[in-house]
């Protein structure tokens, strides 16, 4: 018969291996998918074909935020300031939308309101500082690597 020490050691220990959903994930959290993602994320680092170049992306944009909230809702926002002799040109640039998980919570699917448009992300790492995702045009692959 299993004491409940036993007992209780064992479900942590499944709880624990059940708790890894993202291949990139390092850390085991308690808390469900839809609570670590609700927040806003800035943009960390971009790569492109497994070469860091986030670099190119400050060119674009001084900053890249995507909010996600409780509602299903999200708001990519780019901000940008520009310089022309004395003229300060403050940039900023949003799209909306709804969001919601699929495949298990492995795909980040997002549903643009301005064009009627699609996007399947498959989510790479989620942890509660780290959202990790990519994307592929054409013959490359992008990991977008978001920080809380």
């Amino acid at each position: 018969m299993l004491s409940i020490k036993k007992i209780l050691t064992l479900s942590i220990l499944v709880l624990a291996i059940g708790c890894k959903k993202y291949s990139a994930d390092s850390h085991i959290s308690l808390a469900s998918a839809n609570a670590r993602i609700t927040k806003k994320w800035t943009l960390d680092q971009l790569y492109k074909n497994k070469l860091n170049v986030s670099d190119s992306i400050h060119s674009i944009a001084d900053s890249y935020t995507i909010t996600f909230d409780k509602n299903n809702t999200f708001e990519l926002a780019w901000d940008k300031t520009l310089t022309i002799g004395t003229y300060v040109l403050p940039l900023h640039y949003t799209r909306k939308g709804t969001w919601e998980f699929t495949n298990k919570k492995n795909i980040l699917q997002m549903h643009y309101s301005d064009d009627n448009s699609m996007q399947q992300l498959p989510i790479l790492q989620l942890t509660k500082t780290n959202l990790w995702v990519s994307t592929t045009d054409k013959n490359d692959t992008y990991e977008w690597h978001f920080k809380k």
